[in-house]
């Protein structure tokens, strides 16, 4: 809609949305979350962001 500035809750390894998101001028500005797994939760995937893997 031409606004400047968006936020968006993009998962970084969803690469058509970043890949969309870019086609139209925008850019990452800096965001990340983080937290700790829940008791008993198991974490089956790894995301990278630039090179530091986290599991997901």
């Amino acid at each position: 809609m031409g606004e400047d500035t968006v936020y968006n809750f993009v998962h970084p390894n969803n690469e058509d949305m970043i890949r969309f998101l870019r086609s139209k001028g925008y850019t990452i500005l800096n965001m990340i979350e983080i937290r700790k797994s829940y008791s008993g939760e198991n974490l089956t995937t790894t995301i990278h962001v630039e090179k530091e893997p986290f599991d997901y």
